[in-house]
């Protein structure tokens, strides 16, 4: 209790009340991070986050004084060792002592196995989960052991395949297998060997000798496709759309999309079609172009779903769109309207790829866009920049998204602030002045009761044509990361091209209100922004993980400081557009053009001139 009477003392009434309410603790010492027995990989520091309940207390940890922030918040950045470590706490207060441990796992520095006994590091074996391979794939076998060994594997049925040894000094080994088309193997293990040592891995490697097996992709929203399982978002699939596929590990599986192209989805996203199914093969018929209230609709007329990626040029122009597994057969573009988009041309980039560009008439950029499916046809709808009032927020629609849910809180201070509850009382502060300005502002949840799914956010944001997307957040470090080795402050992340000069014209505004260092507008591969189909940004104000700016994050006037930011960024970017105005032809007198003909008997008639004048003279 004397800990929350201080905060109450110490910061405004309003400030005191919000911390009462996020405060998940009154304990003598609170660790927020790291958590009890998380793994950490190798490291000589790591980072201690939390609070005590008597900030004039002397506080240590493993002997270290520890600098204790006014609100009681800390952070510390202490030697650790490999192994199960405890950060041992103690927290003095007059004659009374207090103790508390958190204990971690750091793991030891890899090292060579020794040359003798001949071992094989079961735990670094590879392949390390099941894998379904088809001919063309590569099975790749590798594992650690004792160094200077001769190593070999074995599938069931085959002759033993050579492995090299790439990393003498830690005795890493690996070796390589080509699928063919006469292989056949139900699920088997693969057979190890190092210099007499044997071991068969747990994974089971199953291969086929079907070329192509089909599949749909299915679920509520688009799917992600990865360069990499887990890692390395590319574009979307839409559901419905036909896909061939390749091999498979684990929970993921690989879609061949052409000859150089292709990457992972999630395996349950895959409904598996009989397999004597054909395989996806789509005819591109007419491209009809048409207007709409905000821009323009393109359908490209298809014989069935198959997979497409859209990209925007750089100076937001034009559009292209490959269409993979498809061979073109257009013979007519219809254009119902060409008040945007100027042109749309087609042809056959590569043997299974259709390009589809279009271009936006001179004057017009790109503002967004939304792709769908209507029957087979891919259906483009293009958005043009809105018309902007004098009043730039005049009749503009901003779509605020609070980041984080109860399911995900996010970022979590040293006082146990929940990184939800700072973001949506943000948002509520920027609707306030948004409203009061003339826009029409959507939150993606108004309490900190709801449970919204990421991708549903972008999605409302286009059900009601929103003009901008905007997702509130705060930061926090990651872990092993030193806090005191840099300043850290607010930064602006887009995806788009179109949200470019949105995150700068806010990133200017946040430099000019708030004082904490500018980490700059970054683009940023985040779902919300990869999937808005309006210009996008993601706001990072301040670090939760920083004492004095979580502080900051729980008073009201910063809170306010941050939403006018918010706002007078998106008013600047709104601005830029406003079209000049142009004093109308009847305000001045013009001199009336002469048309070609009437300038050519002009011309004429000063040559008979000169020629009547000349022959004068000569007589």
């Amino acid at each position: 209790m004397g800990f929350l009477l201080f905060l109450f003392l110490s910061l405004p009434a309003s400030a005191a009340q919000s911390l009462a309410s996020l405060r998940q603790s009154t304990a003598p010492i609170m660790i927020v991070l790291p958590h009890e027995n998380d793994i950490f990989p190798f490291a000589s520091h790591e980072f201690v986050l939390g609070s005590v309940s008597d900030p004039k207390g002397h506080f240590e940890i493993n002997g270290s004084t520890v600098s204790v922030y006014k609100t009681g918040a800390f952070i510390a950045w202490l030697p650790v060792q490999t192994g199960t470590f405890t950060f041992h706490s103690t927290l003095s207060v007059g004659s009374v002592r207090y103790d508390y441990d958190r204990d971690i796992f750091v793991e030891p520095v890899p090292a060579p196995m020794p040359r003798r006994p001949i071992a094989i590091d079961p735990s670094s074996v590879s392949p390390s989960s099941n894998e379904s391979l088809r001919p063309g794939d590569v099975l790749r076998v590798a594992f650690r052991g004792s160094p200077g060994g001769k190593a070999w594997f074995k599938i069931p049925h085959h002759s033993w395949v050579k492995m090299l040894e790439y990393n003498p000094s830690l005795g890493l080994y690996q070796g390589f297998y080509r699928v063919t088309g006469k292989d056949s193997l139900k699920a088997s293990s693969i057979e190890l060997y190092l210099s007499g040592r044997k071991l068969y891995t747990k994974a089971k490697v199953s291969m086929t000798d079907a070329f192509d097996r089909t599949a749909t992709v299915q679920g509520r929203y688009p799917v992600m496709m990865k360069s990499l399982p887990e890692a390395g978002e590319m574009f979307s699939l839409l559901p419905g759309a036909r896909v061939k596929l390749g091999e498979s590990i684990g929970a993921w599986t690989y879609v061949p999309l052409s000859a150089d192209q292709g990457g992972w989805i999630s395996s349950h996203h895959l409904n598996l079609l009989p397999l004597q199914s054909a395989l996806p093969d789509s005819e591109t018929g007419s491209v009809i172009v048409k207007g709409s209230s905000d821009g323009a609709k393109v359908v490209l007329v298809m014989s069935e779903k198959v997979p497409f990626e859209m990209n925007e040029s750089s100076d937001l122009t034009r559009l292209k769109v490959l269409v993979y597994y498809a061979h073109i057969h257009t013979n007519w573009i219809v254009y119902r309207d060409d008040s945007f988009v100027k042109e749309a041309r087609i042809k056959q980039r590569a043997k299974d790829v259709v390009e589809l560009t279009l271009y936006l008439r001179p004057g017009q950029r790109l503002w967004g866009y939304h792709a769908s499916y209507e029957g087979n046809s891919l259906s483009i709808e293009m958005r043009r920049p809105p018309t902007i009032a004098q009043n730039a927020l005049e009749g503009r629609t901003i779509f605020l998204d609070p980041g984080h849910m109860p399911s995900e809180p996010g970022a979590i201070g040293g006082l146990g602030t929940k990184e939800m509850d700072v973001n949506l009382a943000i948002a509520k502060r920027a609707e306030k002045i948004l409203e009061k300005d003339g826009a029409k502002v959507l939150l993606s949840h108004q309490t900190d009761t709801e449970e919204v799914g990421l991708a549903d956010r972008p999605k409302m944001a286009w059900d009601n044509r929103a003009d901008v997307f905007i997702s509130i957040h705060n930061n926090t470090l990651s872990l092993g990361e030193n806090p005191f080795k840099s300043a850290h402050g607010f930064s602006i992340f887009y995806y788009l091209p179109q949200s470019l000069q949105l995150a700068r014209s806010v990133e200017k505004e946040y430099k000019k209100t708030l004082p904490l260092p500018d980490e700059g507008a970054r683009y940023g591969n985040y779902l919300v922004l990869r999937m808005t189909e309006m210009p996008a940004i993601l706001t990072e104000s301040a670090y939760l993980s920083d004492p004095a700016q979580e502080a900051e994050l729980l008073d009201p006037s910063f809170q306010n400081k941050i939403a006018n930011a918010i706002v007078r960024g998106v008013k600047s970017f709104f601005n830029r557009l406003r079209v000049k105005t142009v004093r109308p032809k009847t305000a001045f007198k013009q001199k009336p053009k002469a048309s070609i003909a009437s300038r050519h008997k002009w011309k004429k008639r000063k040559i008979v001139r000169k020629r009547r004048k000349h022959h004068a003279r000569k007589s």
